[in-house]
């Protein structure tokens, strides 16, 4: 098959927020594991976002532009909602203006230059639109049924690695494996927080992340419509003063979805196959953490019944 054939075959994936569209986002986060607040502990967080994107003029070196902006916000800690609204993330989180290219490459971003003081495995403040509304980039010519391609993206002081394969379009919704994997070390106190000199810490941590999952990708209208992603964070912290080693594992799973007026799926299957991909994407990681094997295996057991979408 020629270059130039395969050209004819591929599919155009680019965003499309242009001037004027509005959509919202329903995101939720769960940590699942060793949770870095209160000194320390095992147990699970799950943070629920609405999210608003609105796209905007461009401006020269980005041909397209969009501002996010949380409307609502919970967070539930070990079964307890805790007092926390819109107003306590709005210091870490403000109405934040990126400039795009139409694959999905961000050049731009008024995210504030702010560190939150603990540090949660794939969560950067500048990096708030990778984790929801822009959360993949696409090649430059579009891409054919079972092509793969990578990237990075910087989140903290470190690259991280995104292998993806377009597995099938259907009625114009594209279906994306992807698979992430990163490597960073950091120090930290004895209050867990982050810090930078070594006369401050107590332990050294290096952390190790691996991911899976799938992004479903609205060619039409050139927007994200869902995303389903669980990452695993192995962390190794070694005590500064006598050199003791443990280990820290968290779960993240991230949940993104296009909130519409529509009526939703029936929740009985949908949940289903979410639970499912959890429970599939938690095996896979413990046996194999490197190049396709993880998607292959979680994807092709666990989202079975989502393919019709």
């Amino acid at each position: 098959m020629t270059v130039a054939t395969l050209a004819l075959l591929a599919i155009p994936l680019q965003y499309g927020f242009e001037p004027g569209v509005q959509v919202m986002y329903d995101s939720e986060i769960t940590f699942e594991g060793f949770i870095p607040i209160f000194s320390g502990q095992e147990g699970n967080v799950v943070v629920s976002m609405l999210v608003a994107v609105d796209g905007l003029e461009p401006e020269e070196g980005a041909p397209l532009r969009a501002a996010n902006e949380i409307k609502a916000f919970k967070v539930v800690f070990n079964g307890a909602v805790l007092p926390l609204d819109v107003t306590a993330v709005q210091d870490f989180f403000p109405r934040t203006t990126i400039g795009l290219t139409r694959e999905g490459k961000i050049v731009k971003s008024d995210a504030p230059d702010v560190s939150l003081p603990v540090r949660l495995p794939g969560l950067d403040v500048k990096r708030f639109p990778d984790i929801t509304y822009v959360p993949i980039q696409f090649p430059t010519d579009g891409a054919t049924i079972g092509q793969e391609w990578s990237f990075k993206k910087t989140f903290g002081e470190s690259d991280m690695l995104y292998s993806c394969r377009l597995m099938k379009v259907t009625e114009g919704i594209a279906k994306i494996a992807v698979q992430i994997e990163q490597e960073y070390e950091l120090l930290e106190n004895a209050a867990l927080e982050v810090v930078k000199d070594e006369i401050d810490a107590e332990r050294r941590v290096k952390t190790t992340i691996a991911g899976a999952g799938v992004v479903y990708f609205d060619t039409r209208r050139g927007m994200v419509k869902e995303v389903l992603m669980v990452n695993e964070a192995t962390s190794v912290a070694t005590s500064l003063y006598d050199g003791e080693v443990t280990e820290r594992v968290l779960m993240t799973t991230f949940s993104l979805k296009l909130h519409e007026d529509d009526p939703p799926p029936p929740q009985t299957s949908l949940e289903a196959a979410w639970s499912s991909a959890k429970e599939a994407a938690k095996n896979a990681l413990s046996w194999a953490k490197s190049a396709w094997t993880v998607v292959k295996f979680a994807l092709s057991s666990a989202f079975g019944s989502l393919a019709a979408k």
